[in-house]
């Protein structure tokens, strides 16, 4: 990131996984000795976190725990987040779609959290 608010995220590893077969504890098994950090539940995957520094090792450690890797990435997440209002999340998608569809745009990051 140059030229941005960079200071208001953290750089982690991201892993996401299929729960099909296991749960969180089986997670922790497998990873907790070698820095999975956080595991959060969403729509039947798991997305666990860990430092940038021990995404490999987490990666490896629960592939080694026949825990199938849908991904694992390097991604920023926000320190603090802000709800915008209805009128301002309709804009604020609409800009966030358009520097993601931009050819010179890599990825995107925001501190936004949409309201329903």
């Amino acid at each position: 990131m140059k030229n941005c608010v960079a200071y208001i995220f953290k750089s982690v590893g991201q892993i996401r996984t299929e729960n099909n077969n296991f749960d969180e504890d089986t997670i922790l098994e497998a990873g907790l000795d070698v820095g999975v950090e956080d595991i959060e539940e969403e729509n039947n995957s798991f997305i666990i976190t860990t430092s940038v520094s021990n995404l490999i090792a987490v990666k490896n450690a629960l592939e080694g725990s026949d825990i199938e890797i849908d991904y694992a990435e390097m991604t920023k997440i926000p320190d603090n987040t802000v709800i915008p209002s209805a009128k301002d999340a309709d804009k604020a998608l609409k800009l966030l779609e358009a520097l993601e569809e931009h050819d010179d745009v890599q990825a995107v990051y925001t501190n936004l959290e949409m309201p329903e």
